[in-house]
């Protein structure tokens, strides 16, 4: 199941924040977690502008997994993730035609 990723990373400390070493290890401990949960990380794109730090796409094996990345995301002070459900054009197209 797709899912389209919009985050931010914490803390925000200001100056003293060193941005090169938190992208490095926000996606080291990021990808290791998902792949313990099933999680593919499709692509991640950083947008370092507007209200999110970064946009990805993700296959997760169920909503649950999801959540539970989610959640263990928030908890370890990393920042915010908020996610939905994203379906490819031709899987439109067929619930679009059973409706």
């Amino acid at each position: 199941m797709k899912f389209a990723i919009y985050g931010t990373m914490a803390p925000n400390q200001g100056d003293k924040t060193d941005w090169l070493a938190l992208l490095h290890e926000n996606d080291g401990k990021a990808r290791v977690k998902a792949g313990e949960l099933g999680i593919t990380v499709d692509h991640v794109w950083m947008t370092l502008g507007g209200p999110f730090d970064f946009i990805g796409c993700f296959d997760a094996p169920s909503p649950g997994a999801m959540l539970s990345f989610q959640y263990w995301y928030a908890k370890q002070g990393r920042g915010e993730l908020r996610s939905m459900p994203a379906f490819g054009w031709q899987e439109t197209l067929d619930a679009m035609q059973r409706s």
